[in-house]
Formats: structure tokens, sequence, C-alpha cells
């Protein structure tokens, strides 16, 4: 009202009031990293939408902007720069629906000169692409991983993308019970996706199906639900359609590392609905494959129902399939291959779900459902890898575990083929809270979880860890410390 109607007597004190209330409203609801105050990816668009043209109209009145609103529009550019999938679209994180906000990115290539913006907004056709892989959203606790940011639209479009949630519940009701939830993007679309909002009515159907408690529910999520719960209570309230939250689920010993090659998030989730304890370590191991291990820890003698989901795209609708291996199970579907190693007792089986890009409509999907139950810990051990991978020729043969339950260490191999030539991966965890010992291939390893890949030849090529205390690779390497470190190192 100040900027439209300077011939009012109170001009400009509506503009100052105009300008500091907006500026006060979006340095609020922008965190300090750039994301959304409620972690979703849809309002996130429509945030920076705002804000843009209230800087943009400031600019052409010759308004001056608070320093700071323009530095936090920044990193809120570069979130949705990364967090965008190689298509355009985004990954569907908490209440989102679909929607082309591209513009957006190029209105900010323009105000901040920025080429990587540019490179994003126009799917690789313009611009520079950034010069990190990964990145941590520190105050939200969003990851982003990638293989490579392309070298031209094609490439770009059939690059790998991973959208990793370690966050807590954003603020308001539009968050979702999704702890370690992830997005796959890979051949071109998006392979494992978060089922969208589908609806605001919490009034349940003729069915008795409350449609908007299904779409928040940790069961519509790439995670281990519980007996059955939520991460979180959902609570109705007297009024039809009304709702509140319980206590929020808690994120434990969160640690990371954004290597040089390979990248990694370890944290726990504790719950007040159930006395559990869920433990994922997510590796995206040489930005080719993922790599996780699930882990619920069960204490009280109670037998358990652990579910672990991934919801496929609806394009794969009634074209995926489970096929049973000498030591896994595989969940093949046309843009990737799910590798989970056969624990005794493990249930695998293809669910019916639902997935909703726009407002009110719903399609079905298919659902990969892995279930175990157990009076004692657990763990789910998976290996999720594009079905074909043109641009590194890579294929997963097999996912095994090497060692004996009953071990101090949990051992895994994925086997795989690589421009033609086998290699194979290994796995160390400790499976208790304290460094586990690990010799082999002239390798002598303390700490808590080691990946390395070994060539076709025989040769120790590639390693990373977390917490390592102690390293030794013949003559190569060698690293001894009193404090915990996580190291990657390369031949």
């Amino acid at each position: 009202m100040g900027v439209l109607f300077p011939e009012f007597s109170l001009h400009s004190y509506f503009l100052q009031l105009g300008k500091d209330q907006l500026t006060e409203n979006l340095l609020n609801e922008i965190l300090s990293d750039g994301v959304h105050i409620e972690l979703s990816t849809h309002y996130h668009q429509l945030s920076l939408k705002s804000c843009l043209e209230f800087v943009e109209l400031a600019q052409m009145n010759d308004i001056a902007i608070d320093r700071s609103l323009l530095q936090r529009l920044a990193k809120g550019l570069e979130f949705y720069q990364f967090m965008q999938h190689p298509n355009g679209e985004i990954p569907l994180i908490n209440d989102a629906d679909e929607g082309d906000f591209r513009y957006v990115l190029k209105q900010g290539s323009c105000l901040f000169q920025d080429e990587s913006l540019l490179w994003a907004a126009t799917l690789g056709s313009e611009g520079k692409p950034p010069q990190i892989l990964s990145k941590y959203f520190d105050r939200s606790g969003y990851f982003v991983f990638c293989d490579t940011w392309g070298k031209d639209s094609e490439t770009y479009q059939h690059r790998q993308h991973v959208f990793y949630d370690c966050a807590q519940l954003g603020e308001g009701t539009h968050a979702h019970f999704d702890l370690f939830s992830f997005c796959y993007y890979v051949n071109g679309q998006p392979a494992i996706i978060d089922p969208g909002r589908y609806t605001y009515d919490a009034i349940p159907d003729q069915n008795g199906i409350n449609w908007r408690k299904a779409f928040k529910s940790t069961a519509y999520h790439n995670t281990v639900e519980i007996d059955g719960k939520d991460q979180t209570c959902y609570i109705p309230k007297a009024k039809p359609g009304k709702f509140k939250f319980g206590s929020p689920i808690e994120v434990l010993e969160r640690d990371f590392c954004l290597g040089n090659r390979s990248d990694w998030v370890s944290a726990k989730a504790k719950s007040a609905e159930y006395s559990p304890i869920h433990q994922r370590f997510f590796l995206y191991m040489h930005r080719q494959y993922l790599l996780i291990l699930d882990r619920v820890y069960i204490d009280d003698a109670q037998s358990h129902q652990c579910t672990l989901r991934f919801h496929l795209s609806p394009e794969f609708i009634d074209r995926v399939s489970l096929k049973p291996a000498e030591h896994s199970v595989i969940a093949i579907a046309p843009a990737l291959t799910i590798h989970t190693y056969q624990t005794p007792g493990l249930n695998a089986q293809i669910e019916s779900g639902w997935a909703s890009k726009k407002y009110g409509i719903k399609t079905p999907a298919p659902v990969i459902a892995l279930t175990q139950v157990q009076s004692e810990s657990l763990c789910f051990c998976t290996a999720i890898a594009p079905s074909t991978a043109p641009q590194s020729n890579l294929e997963i043969l097999s996912l095994q575990r090497m060692n004996d339950p009953t071990d101090t260490i949990l051992l895994l191999r994925v086997e795989g083929i690589l421009n033609g030539q086998l290699f194979y991966d290994y796995f160390c965890f400790s499976q208790q809270n304290t460094p586990a010992w690990f010799q082999r291939f002239g390798l002598t390893f303390r700490g808590h979880f080691l990946g390395i890949r070994i060539d076709h030849q025989g040769k120790l090529i590639y390693l990373i860890s977390q917490k390592a205390q102690q390293i030794e690779i013949e003559t190569d390497f060698q690293f001894t410390s009193e404090v915990e470190q996580s190291i990657e190192w390369l031949v």
C-alpha cells in the first residue's frame, strides 16, 4: 500500500510498516539454513516467491532492503536448487503438491548474479553447475546428495538425486511423521518417492479412512514403522477434522560425513509411542547406490512388529516383482532394484499404496513392505541401486552377510559389476556402542563403521569410516588417534 498509493498522507508510515513486517515475517519463515520453518518443500517455494516479489518491488522503487533478508533469500534459493529433482519436480516433503517454480530460481539467478541457480532453473541448459555435490542443511536437518550436476540438459536430467530427511517436526501442522525417510531419483525419474499431501480434510470418508492422517503417517514414508504406530501421535480434537500432535519424536546422536566420493548419515530416533529405538545408517556408496542399515533396539523383552517400507512411483504399478535369492530378497522395478538381506523371519510383500502429486487426487502406487516380529533387537540391511546406470555401467549382483550373527561386528558384502569388471564392497558395523576390530585384505581397522571397495584384482582401492581410532593399509596408509574421526581414503 505504501508503494502503490504515494498520495496517501500516511504513505511513509505504511511504507515503513510494510517493509518492517514483511522483513520480520520472512526472516522468521525461512530458517538460517534457507529451509522453510514448516519444512515443507511446497511452502518453501511459495515463501521464496513472496520474498522475491517483495525484494523486486522494493528495488524498483529505490527502497533499501535489510541485508540479512537478502542473505536469507540467497540461502533459500540454494536449498531449492539442491532439493529440486533433476526433472524440475520437487520431492513432496511434508504437506506438498507438485508445482513448477523454476522461474523463481531464474529470478534469483538474476538478482544475485548466480550462474548455478540458472543451471538448476534451466535443467542444465544455461549457467554453470554448483561446485559441491552434497549439502547438509544444519538448521532443518535435511540432506541432499547427487552423483553429478550434469554437463548439459540431458545428463542433468539423468543423474542421481537423493533427498534425506533427518529432521525434527516442522513448525505448525504441516509436518508428516517421516523421520529417516528419503526420496531417490534415478534413471531420469523419481523412483522411491514421498506420497505427498493429498488432502487437508481430516474427516473420515464413508469407509472410515482419515486420509489426512494416512498421508501423514509413518507407514506412508520410507522408514521403519514400529507396532503399527506413528513416530509422533496424531490426536483428533472434539471438533470434526481438527487435530494436534503428541510428543514429537527425538533425533539423537546425529553424525554424518560428506566425503569426496561417498556420503553417510547416522542417527537414532526415540519415540514416546513405543519403547524400541530406531537407528538408521544411510550411506550413498561411491555416489553410485544406497546402502541402508536399520537397527531396532529392543530391550523390554516384548514382541514388536517392525515394518520397513519403500514407496515406489505410481509409474511402476503392476511392474514390480519380488525375487528370492540365496541370501536376500530382491524387489525388481523398472528403474531400480532393492536387495534386502534375508534375516530369519523376514516377510516381504508388495502392498497397495497411494501417491498424490495434486491436491485431492490420489493414484495407486506399489509399496515394498519388509516385516520382522521379534522380542530382541533386529536389523534390516538394504542395498538400492539403479537397475541400469548408463553413466557408470553399474549393476548390483548380490547382498549378503559374511559373518555369524553372534559376532561383535556385522559384516556385509555387496557384489557388483562396474564398467564390465567385478567389484566387492564390504561394510563392517560395530554391533555395540563400542569400537570394533576388522582385519582383512591387508587392512586393520578399529572403529564404529568401515566401508571398503575391492576391485576385480582383489586390491583395496577405497575406504570410508565412522569414528575410526586405527586404520592401517599395509604400507599405503596409517592412522592412529585417541580421538575418533571419520576418515575417507582413495588409492
